[in-house]
């Protein structure tokens, strides 16, 4: 199908897609800022008591501390997969018109992480700026790790690469 298209059209199919991928994710994202308190908890309690099971299966760790930070982690993981949808998409903008906004991803996983405490606050569920510092962390490692990427197929310059 590629090879139809050329360089600007395959450009214009991933902008899109991952345009659709971030709003996707930040649907999803939003989605469980509205769930109440206790729906919330069940749901996270379910994968973190899994999950201890297959990593710390002697239950050495304390239950309580390990469902906190899987939850901590979930968010990280959410935000740095927003974060890199977002840094490709302006990758292939720069590709295309040579314009680098590396400013406009971070400020738009930063909105949507304060945005996502905000809807907490109306579901009876504790927002603080902590969570919004991980959120926020997450997407930046997720954004640094696209352009690192980016930056290593130059250097090496690969052609499929085209940056």
């Amino acid at each position: 199908m590629f090879l139809v298209f050329g360089v600007r059209n395959k450009l214009n199919i991933l902008i899109v897609l991952f345009v659709l991928i971030s709003l996707l994710l930040t649907c999803y994202i939003f989605s469980n800022s509205l769930q109440k308190p206790v729906d919330s908890n069940n749901k996270s309690n379910t994968i973190s008591d899994k999950l201890q099971s297959i990593i710390d299966p002697e239950f050495k760790i304390d239950r309580k501390d390990f469902r906190k930070y899987t939850r901590k982690a979930a968010h990280f993981i959410e935000f740095a997969a927003l974060g890199m949808s977002l840094a490709i998409v302006f990758l292939c903008v720069y590709i295309k018109n040579s314009k680098l906004f590396v400013s406009l991803p971070l400020f738009l996983t930063l909105s949507v992480a304060v945005t996502d405490e905000f809807i907490q606050s109306f579901n009876g569920r504790t927002s603080c700026l902590k969570d919004v510092l991980i959120d926020f962390s997450g997407s930046i490692s997720g954004i640094l790790i696209v352009f690192m990427i980016a930056i290593i197929c130059r250097k090496m310059k690969i052609k499929q690469c085209k940056i």
